[in-house]
């Protein structure tokens, strides 16, 4: 996670590369609130319902109980409005990004 790692370079820690951590060290946009970094961020929820999201740019692409959808947050941050069958290349592109990321996380069972 981010934070693990962004906290352990503030505390000056040695040898992070052998912990092979996969978030980044967000102490630079500390210092510039300006600067970004697009990169593709997802989240899975396992205890209390299950839930799987990725975030790309604008959209959302989330996995859930009642299905699969498409969000624009931009213009849309209710997600109220499932895009998928609008923006299918879009939607593809992200299920396909979510299922081969999932292939390589742990099973909820596996770290209870």
């Amino acid at each position: 996670m981010d934070w693990t790692k962004t906290i352990l370079e503030a505390a000056n820690c040695d040898d992070l590369e052998g912990l092979n951590l996969d978030g980044i060290n967000l102490k630079a946009f500390f210092k510039e609130p300006s600067k970004t970094n697009e990169r593709i961020l997802f989240w899975r929820i396992t205890n209390r319902k299950q839930e799987f999201a990725i975030r790309k740019g604008n959209f959302k692409y989330l996995r859930n109980n009642e299905g699969e959808f498409l969000f624009k947050l931009d213009v849309d941050i209710s997600e109220s409005m499932d895009l998928k069958n609008i923006e299918p290349n879009t939607f593809k592109q992200l299920k396909l990004a979510a299922d081969s990321l999932n292939i390589t996380l742990l099973k909820p069972d596996e770290y209870k």
